[in-house]
């Protein structure tokens, strides 16, 4: 039978003590290096799931099809494709995405041409957009606006647009804000 005795043990420790630093911080160097190729790997992986086939929609605009990458959003797809995260809508509208966030990992997605528009976007030929105004009262959000004006919350980003809000969570009390209609 082994007995190890403590003082032993933190003698041995004691005189190591800068041996055991050095391997223990050699393992978290490692760690860290593994993390971060794991990281590009799967970067790499993702913009390979990203196909520029041309294709012509039922609605009869041109885009081309994007595969959604594990951890994508709407958002996050609109930012890389359209150069807008803004933009997301779009991708909702072409292809008739009643829930945004139900998105899932390889699914495919046309992207609309920057120049096409889906239908039911733009005023009809002969309407004119005539934009109100908003005052922001405190604690209120785009979001809310939206619902309140259009009747869906999802159209926060319309506004955001009209107003050219570099952060859209930035607004206050007494912001007067442009409503498109």
């Amino acid at each position: 039978m082994i007995i190890i005795n403590l003082e032993t043990v933190l003698k041995y420790l004691k005189e190591n003590e800068q041996r055991i630093s050095m391997l223990l911080g050699a393992v978290v160097v490692l760690a860290v290096a593994f993390l971060i190729i794991q990281n590009l790997r799967e970067e790499n992986v993702n913009s390979d799931n990203v196909t520029s086939t041309r294709t012509e929609s039922e609605e009869g605009f041109s885009g081309k099809i994007h595969t959604v990458a594990k951890g994508e959003t709407l958002w996050s797809i609109a930012q890389s494709e359209l150069g807008s995260g803004f933009e997301w809508q779009r991708i909702q509208l072409t292809n008739e995405i009643a829930d945004p966030s139900s998105i899932e990992e390889g699914q495919e997605l046309v992207i609309p041409d920057t120049e096409s528009i889906p239908q039911g976007t733009t005023p009809a030929e002969g309407e004119m957009e005539t934009p109100d105004t908003h005052t922001v009262v405190k604690g209120e959000s785009l979001w809310e606006i939206a619902e309140e004006v259009y009747g869906d919350g999802f159209r926060w980003v319309e506004i955001a647009r009209a107003n050219n809000l570099a952060n859209p969570s930035l607004i206050h009390a007494g912001n007067v804000l442009t409503i498109p209609r």
